[in-house]
């Protein structure tokens, strides 16, 4: 029986492929040539280690630590009870070994009840760079986890110890230190908690407010089982180690979801942030030229939106692509019309013409798209100018080569568009399909495409036509109203093109001012090819740059400046124009119509803390956002999801507001005493009658010739911003005049 036991626990360690190191029975972990055993003590650690960079409670009872050095080459976690015994540990680098996993070992891949779990990068044949285990019972386990659920502090705490190991693993596995974050924001944390009350996330909020560009998701799970292992910094430190983001999104954040606190489920999301999305931007005032570019562009959109809503059918005819005989088919003339409406939202926001849908030049388009398919797929000589296959007729292959003027694309008619304003996949830098669509001469044009799975989609412009025009520059970002809608999700690079008046230099820069809040970016020689800038001069007449830091969203205007321009006169001069961010779509999203509290007054004793909870009504709300604040953050605080912290006694009120709407909720903070302390406002001397006496009084004490309290204080807080100062002075002297 012994031996059939044994051979049982060989087959299993088989099957699962773990690797079981030579531990005793009391070490937990060797790391760094030093063995840390069960008994190991914080203070042995901190002799071996130094202090912990990061210290916080933890959910097992007792606290959290990470020990990292200066450089980063390691990252050690440790988490103990009340006790100080260690319960969970967890290691990147350090050259580990522990009872299941070794540093550079194979990933075991195993799964087990309170198991912990290995990084590895799976582009370096699945070696192990970092685990996370547990020395705990299952009460321990399922305490910690229900601790992570009654108190989100931990989950706060957690962001700390996250960054930091991230910085390890990006040090580790990319062989550089790149996350340029060094703080965790409270107001972040706490807005994004208070979306999950409300059923809502940060992706929710960004969507629905035009904000998508400024939140980047590296990685989501939507059902984690906590039976395998907690919360942690480990494991989610090492899903960033092979994403880079710009300088812009300085903000990375571990977000977890706790789905079912009974079974044990949870969600994870790590999202870079561009922490600007917090800020209240301010509105630009368009020129008259570009609210006049602004509504050519919205008839035409208008005329996009109607046309879509009854489109019934894509095609006439269906085409055949794939063998032989080819048949181009036949769109739907409203399916032509919309692809053309699309387009010429661009066009008009630029102040160019808008094109016109030329059905002929569309058939050529189509058989186009099919011969380019065909050839494409089958070997043969592609491209704009394709061999023409045996068994395809010379009438065709003729109609298919009309209209040279034209772009080869992936996409359907309409999505086309999209990638080949982005030009990301074409010539990123002379933009040459983005300009075909933009050229100011064109007049006519037609769209075809064919093709799914596999092989994508084929798509093919071509124009026709020399219009007159007075056109001097054509960029994109438009220089006129540029339509967000169209670019799916990526701008590519920026450029500027002249057809007249102006030429680039090799010395030409870039100067890039956001409006709405100042931020400037320069793109210079020096500095181009670094931290996400690129800068070319493709021909005398186009500049290419990007700055990969610049984020984005619905109504920001931002101001573009070219040095070192010759003008027509040969003289070198500074050229600026300015591109209109817009949403065309504006989609009839639901907003809150009402907020329900948990209380509208709340008595607190100075130090206590009580929770408001604020659920958005209706519940089935699309925009969930709140937002809360104390009218003296002297008496009371709020934090953004919804706990108040007594700080002083006196009264005041918090507001909360999502929206139009607005709740307040009466704070009263009682003294030592138990009593809340009555006031009129101003009365400096207490007679209940604001007079030029207590005009006097207030003026002494705000030029510090008196002592106040800060009762006082409070009392003459006229504009209750938490301050005592001439303002209320003034404020009180009109109160005594009868002017308030």
């Amino acid at each position: 029986m012994k031996k059939l036991k044994l051979l049982f626990i060989i087959i299993i360690l088989n099957i699962f492929s773990i690797e079981v190191n030579a531990l005793e029975a009391n070490e937990l972990v060797k790391f760094k040539e030093y063995t840390i055993e069960k008994d190991t003590t914080i203070n042995e650690l901190i002799e071996e280690f130094g202090e912990p960079k990061i210290q916080t409670n933890s959910p097992f009872g007792g606290y959290a630590y990470s020990f990292y050095d200066d450089g980063y080459s390691y990252y050690l976690f440790i988490e103990t009870n009340k006790e100080g015994v260690i319960k969970s540990y967890g290691g990147i680098n350090g050259n580990f070994e522990t009872n299941k996993y070794k540093y550079l070992g194979d990933s075991p891949n195993v799964y087990t009840y309170m198991g912990g779990k290995d990084i590895s990068n799976y582009t370096l044949d699945h070696k192990v760079y970092g685990f996370i285990q547990y020395n705990t019972t299952s009460s321990e386990f399922s305490n910690s986890w229900n601790n992570y659920v009654n108190d989100n502090i931990y989950l706060y705490n957690l962001q700390k110890h996250f960054v930091e190991a991230a910085r390890v693993t990006y040090k580790t596995i990319n062989g550089t230190k790149i996350i340029p974050q060094t703080y965790v924001n409270e107001d972040i944390f706490y807005r994004i908690e208070q979306l999950k009350k409300n059923n809502s996330t940060l992706y929710d909020y960004a969507r629905y407010s035009g904000k998508t560009s400024k939140i980047s998701m590296i990685k989501g799970a939507s059902s984690l089982n906590f039976y395998n292992y907690l919360p942690n910094p480990i494991i989610p430190a090492a899903d960033t180690a092979n994403y880079n983001k710009p300088d812009t999104y300085k903000y990375l954040y571990y977000n977890i979801h706790i789905k079912d606190a009974t079974s044990k489920k949870y969600g994870m999301e790590i999202e870079f942030i561009d922490p600007t999305f917090l800020n209240k931007m301010k509105s630009i005032d368009l020129t008259n030229e570009e609210i006049n570019k602004l509504n050519l562009a919205t008839e035409e959109y208008n005329k996009y939106t109607e046309i879509g809503e009854n489109l019934t059918t894509t095609y006439d005819e269906e085409p055949n692509y794939e063998s032989l005989p080819l048949n181009a088919g036949k769109y739907n003339i409203n399916a032509l019309e919309l692809a053309t409406k699309y387009l010429n939202v661009a066009r008009l926001g630029l102040g160019l013409n808008a094109l016109i849908l030329d059905e002929d030049i569309a058939n050529a388009a189509q058989h186009k798209a099919t011969l380019v398919y065909y050839t494409n797929n089958n070997g043969m000589t592609s491209g704009h100018f394709p061999e023409k296959p045996e068994g395809v007729s010379d009438e065709f292959y003729q109609l298919a080569q009309s209209y040279m003027n034209e772009n080869l694309y992936h996409g359907t008619i309409v999505s086309s568009i999209s990638n080949a304003l982005n030009d990301g996949y074409g010539d990123p830098v002379a933009c040459g399909h983005r300009y075909n669509l933009l050229n100011p001469y064109y007049e006519r044009w037609g769209v075809g495409s064919v093709g799914t799975g596999i092989y994508g989609t084929q798509g093919v412009h071509k124009f026709s036509g020399m219009a007159s025009n007075n056109t001097e520059l054509v960029a994109w970002p438009s220089n006129g109203i540029f339509p967000i809608d169209v670019i799916s999700g990526s701008i590519g690079n920026w450029t500027a093109k002249f057809y007249s008046n102006y030429q680039v230099t090799s010395n030409t820069e870039v100067t890039i001012t956001k409006l709405n809040d100042g931020t400037t970016y320069e793109i210079t020689k020096e500095n181009t090819g670094t931290n996400g800038k690129f800068l070319k001069m493709s021909s005398n007449s186009l500049i290419t740059f990007r700055d990969d830091n610049i984020t984005y969203e619905n109504g920001d205007v931002f101001s573009i400046t070219l040095s070192n321009i010759k003008n027509s006169d040969g003289e070198l001069i500074n050229y600026t124009y300015r591109s209109v961010f817009h949403n065309f779509y504006q989609a009839n999203y639901t907003s809150a119509s009402d907020i329900e509290l948990n209380t509208e007054e709340l008595t607190l004793e100075v130090g206590e803390s009580s929770l408001i909870n604020a659920i958005i009504l209706p519940t089935d709300a699309d925009i969930k956002w709140t937002e809360f604040s104390s009218k003296n953050n002297s008496i009371a605080t709020i934090r953004q999801d919804g706990l108040v912290t007594a700080i002083k006694p006196g009264k005041t009120t918090i507001t909360i507001t999502s929206g139009d709407v607005t709740k307040n909720v009466s704070i009263n903070v009682k003294d030592a005493s138990g009593v809340v302390p009555e006031y009129l406002k101003g009365d400096m001397n207490n007679n209940n009658t604001i007079e030029l006496s207590d005009v006097i009084i207030s003026l002494r004490m705000t030029l510090g010739f008196d002592e106040s309290t800060d009762l006082d204080k409070q009392i003459g807080d006229m504009n209750e911003n938490g301050e005592f100062d001439l303002t209320d002075v003034i404020l009180i002297l009109r109160k005594s005049l009868g002017f308030e």
